[in-house]
């Protein structure tokens, strides 16, 4: 069986409790292929010894942060309108307009979900030129209205959530092994990556 092994900057790029932990996961099964696909900062590398049922060709490394390339105006916009229309409704579900709502986790979910399996140019790329802020600032407005007593929002504020949530967004552009099932470590992006692994989706362009 092949096993995919989901991490974030620990085994097998750094030394530590989760990355023993994942040594004696490994070498207690033997008789399953591991494939470790780990969320790494920027260009980390392999550092520990990978025991024999793991190929060290197979190790998926994914950085979260780092240049992007960039995508072209006149092929993006299209697709930016309908990311935007997407953020929009994410941010909406998070902070909701509504006084003491805690949110839409059945909207949250089904736009995150559309979002990770997203078909057309690469996400990342969108993302860098279609950000988050907007709707952030737009959803936190909406949402303070009825609530005054929730302290205002600053553009620093914004841009910095907006930039995590993004860069965790962009990983759906990772290209993802074959693999029989999966051990997530946690919750957190590795499960964003799931959803976009399990989906089927067209080559892209950029």
């Amino acid at each position: 069986m092949r096993i995919g092994l989901f991490t974030e900057g620990t085994y097998p790029v750094a030394s530590g409790g989760v990355s023993t932990w994942c040594e004696h996961l490994i070498t207690g099964l033997p008789e399953h292929q591991f494939i470790p696909v780990t969320l790494i900062g920027a260009n980390e590398q392999v550092q520990l010894e990978l025991p024999a049922n793991v190929a060290a060709d197979e190790v998926t490394l994914i950085p979260m942060w780092g240049r992007v390339r960039p995508c072209p105006p006149l092929l993006c916009a299209p697709s930016g309108r309908r990311l935007g229309h997407l953020l929009e409704r994410l941010w909406a579900a998070v902070l909701p307009a509504e006084p003491h709502s805690t949110g839409d986790l059945d909207e949250f979910t089904t736009v995150l979900k559309k979002l990770t399996s997203w078909q057309g140019p690469r996400l990342g790329s969108l993302l860098d030129r279609y950000p988050s802020i907007a709707w952030i600032i737009s959803a936190w407005h909406e949402h303070r209205y009825n609530m005054a007593w929730q302290p205002r929002l600053t553009l620093a504020d914004a841009a910095a959530a907006g930039s995590y949530v993004d860069r965790v967004l962009a990983l759906a552009d990772a290209d993802w092994p074959d693999v029989d099932i999966s051990h997530v470590a946690s919750n957190g992006p590795r499960r964003c990556w799931r959803w976009a692994a399990g989906g089927s989706r067209a080559p892209r362009s950029w």
